[in-house]
This record gives C-alpha cells, structure tokens and sequence, in this order.
C-alpha cells in the first residue's frame, strides 16, 4: 500500500472514530440524573425510564443543526455562536503562548539534559524533569495557585490565583500548560540526542574532530525533531487534556471553562458546541504538526510525491 492510501485511510480512520465518540458524548448529555437502568440478576430483560428514542432524535436534531452551519440557541435565545466565538479565541491564544513556550524551552532543556551536554554531567537535570513528568497537572496547578497565594500574602500581585481580564492573569494558566508538555519534549529530546549519538555519522564527525556542541545543533537535532513529530499525537493528547482543567480551576474564559458552567446552567447545547471545539482543536493540532512531519522529512516527502 503506497503513503497516499495510507495517508487517506488515517484520516478516514480518524474521522470515523472521531463521529462514533462525539455521538455518544452527545447521547450521554441528554441524560439526566433521574435516569436510571436496573439489571436483574440472572435475568436478560432490564428496566429502565431512559427514552432512547428521544435521545436519538435529539442527537441527529443536533447534527442536523451543525450542518445548516449554526449551533442553534440557548436555552435564553441568545446564539451559541457568541459562546463559542469568544471562547475560542481564548483557548487558542492559551494554547499557541503554551505549544510555543513548550517546544522552544523542551528542546533546550532536552539538550541540557542529555548525556553529551557534558559542561553540565549531573543526573539532577535528568530528574527535574522527570519530577515534572510524574506529577499530576492537577497536583501541578495547585501548587502554582500556592505560590500565587503566598506571593499575595507577601504583597506581591504579579501573579493571581484565578481570574481574567489582564495580561497577568494569562501567566499562571500559561505555565500550567506548558510544564508537563515541555518535560515530556524535553525527554524525548535527551533520548534521541543520545541515540543518535551512537550512529555511525556521528562517530564521524567526531573522528573529524568535530566539537560536541556542533554535531549536536548541526547534525543530531535535526533527527530529534522529527522523533518529536513522531510523537506529537501524544503531546496533543496531554495539552488539551491539560487545557481543560487549566481553564477550569483558574477560571480563565476558554472552551473548557465556558463548557463547565453551562453544564452547570442545564445548557446543554453550549456544552455540545463546546465539547465539538474542543475536539476540532485537538484535531487541528496533531494535523498541523503531520503535515509538519511530512514538509521537514524528505523521505516522506519524496514518497509523497
């Protein structure tokens, strides 16, 4: 099979997988909490007061909504479009600050944390990534919160807890956002940077005399990047789902914070408009960066063409 039908059958693949989970998403948000089903033991036959029928309706009522090319109404009459024009921009923004800050700075922590980075030999570097990496992001952003209450305390407001409507309070949710993507570029930076170390070019080039640092930024880090492309599904994954609870807990006014509050409304539609861009986002990421892949890799490139 040659890369076109490949290349084809991934996004038919994707897109396939991507309908089958946001019409169970869709499905499971119009049921209410007085929903129940009751399973018998050692019977076939259940009770239940869900109407399938309505929720099927509803969920093909809403698709039919999204191809006239709106997301309909509130439950106010006010348009959802509003909803998810404002907030959109907010997490993109977030997120385009977050990917850049997280890819220029894991590179150069990857760099500094390898082992032929040898003006710097400690197994420090290596764990205070790794400490980054283990930590859970929620765990991570209340200890951000922390360090913002006491600077507080201490009357510095450089950094607030929670909120927006400033420059400053893109900060914390920035930060957030971006440690745990840059550890985890940074790791795989260092990994590669080593392995390349022990082909056969680079063996030569040391042989020529070539210095460390040159083969590194020359040479090795060019392959680097395209095993951090390789990756980049992955680093999509942790970053949105990082992004929903960054937006959250610092109530910054993004898709995921919008998303939450509306559920919390009983505005169901908002909650879907919110949950499909959300979607849409992860789905632009990782294809910006496969085509990436693609563009900065003359292999498949040429076996593109």
């Amino acid at each position: 099979m040659n890369i076109n039908k490949k290349l084809i059958l991934n996004i038919l693949l994707n897109l396939i997988i991507g309908f089958v989970t946001l019409t169970l998403i869709l499905a499971l948000l119009n049921l209410t909490p007085n929903n129940f089903i009751v399973l018998p033991l050692g019977e076939k036959s259940f009770e239940t007061n869900i109407e399938f029928k309505a929720i099927i309706k509803n969920v093909f009522d809403y698709y039919e909504t999204l191809l006239s090319g709106t997301f309909g109404t509130s439950n106010t009459n006010k348009s959802i479009f509003n909803f998810v024009e404002s907030s959109f921009k907010n997490s993109v923004i977030l997120l385009s600050f977050s990917l850049f800050f997280a890819i220029v700075f894991g590179i150069l922590k990857g760099i500094f944390d390898s082992k032929r980075e040898k003006r710097y030999s400690s197994n420090l570097k290596t764990l205070s990534t790794l400490t980054v990496l283990a930590m859970p992001d929620v765990f991570l952003i209340l200890v951000l919160q922390f360090l913002a209450v006491i600077l507080y305390r201490n009357g510095i407001e450089l950094v607030p807890a929670a909120g927006h409507g400033e420059i400053r309070h893109m900060i914390l949710p920035i930060l957030a956002l971006t440690l745990i993507p840059m550890s985890y570029i940074a790791r795989i930076t260092s990994l590669s940077i080593d392995q390349n170390f022990e082909k056969n070019y680079v063996k030569t080039a040391l042989g020529k005399g070539a210095s460390n640092r040159r083969i590194i930024y020359i040479h090795v880090l060019r392959n680097a990047i395209m095993d951090l492309l390789d990756s980049f599904s992955a680093i999509a994954t942790i970053i949105i789902s990082t992004l929903v609870l960054v937006e959250y807990m610092f109530a910054y006014p993004g898709l995921a914070y919008v998303m939450f509050k509306n559920y919390e409304l009983g505005e169901i539609k908002v909650v879907m408009a919110m949950g499909i861009m959300i979607a849409l986002l992860y789905f632009l990421i990782t294809a910006i960066f496969k085509i990436l892949k693609y563009v900065l890799n003359p292999k498949l490139r040429g076996e593109l063409n």
